[in-house]
């Protein structure tokens, strides 16, 4: 019985040493995000936004992800701002886990194809999901409440 003990031992010894010597996966950026900023690398939100007087994020790189982690990302509920943008030439991005509130304007402006909006939820502002001459973009587990205008709006888009 005692070799057995040493050999389990042994076992979770040497499975514990390789784990620490596999290589780390790059973490989500941790850099201080505010109001108007352009996100350029993949980032997860530690804190929320806002309220923003104008346009609270917008998405400048390909193939990035945003995670708000629930974090809200919030307007003042007057004028023109838009909560999160995808403008147009930028493609892959995943936005998931933000609460988008109260910007005049529109929760999520989305100007390019090939992108996946995941588990946000949008409440209080002019349109939910403004989708403008794009297609391809996979929608999945959004909720949309309480906005002036549409929850989703898709123009010339599929």
């Amino acid at each position: 019985m005692k070799a057995t003990g040493t050999l389990i031992a042994s076992v979770l010894i040497v499975a514990s040493s390789t784990l620490a010597l596999s290589p780390a996966r790059p973490a989500a950026a941790t850099v201080a995000i505010s109001c108007g900023d352009t996100i350029m690398q993949s980032t997860g939100l530690t804190a929320d936004i806002g309220p923003c007087p104008q346009d609270g994020l917008i998405i400048g790189a390909d193939n990035i992800t945003l995670d708000c982690n629930g974090h809200t990302v919030s307007g003042f509920g007057t004028g023109f701002g838009t909560g999160i943008e995808v403008p147009d030439g930028i493609s892959g991005v995943t936005i998931k886990n933000c609460q988008v509130t109260e910007f005049g304007g529109n929760g999520f402006n989305i100007f390019s194809p090939s992108n996946k909006l995941l588990d946000n939820t949008v409440t209080n502002n002019g349109v939910g999901f403004n989708i403008v001459g794009v297609n391809n973009n996979e929608l999945q587990g959004n909720i949309v409440t309480n906005n002036n205008g549409a929850g989703f709006l898709l123009t010339r888009s599929q």
